[in-house]
């Protein structure tokens, strides 16, 4: 599959079941006590899983792959939390 046909995949999967799986998300976590958990905890997670989707399909050689760690969190501020 290429780079343009799973973009396209994404997006037409955002259109037709983001909204959905919101509400799913936000029913199966009302009432607990899990704020790490809530919609917008699963919005970052697909937020990122979209950026590195988008990066590895950028960095094609090795050389390029060896920057990557850098460029995703210097460009992106991504945070990893133990």
């Amino acid at each position: 599959m290429s780079f343009t046909d799973l973009s396209q995949q994404i997006v037409s999967a955002e259109k037709n079941y983001k909204k959905r799986l919101e509400d799913f998300i936000s029913d199966i976590f009302r009432g607990a006590n899990l704020s790490s958990h809530g919609v917008e905890h699963h919005r970052r997670v697909w937020s990122y899983a979209k950026i590195l989707k988008w990066y590895l399909s950028e960095f094609k050689n090795e050389l390029s792959l060896c920057r990557f760690p850098k460029s995703l969190f210097m460009e992106h501020k991504l945070i990893i939390l133990s």
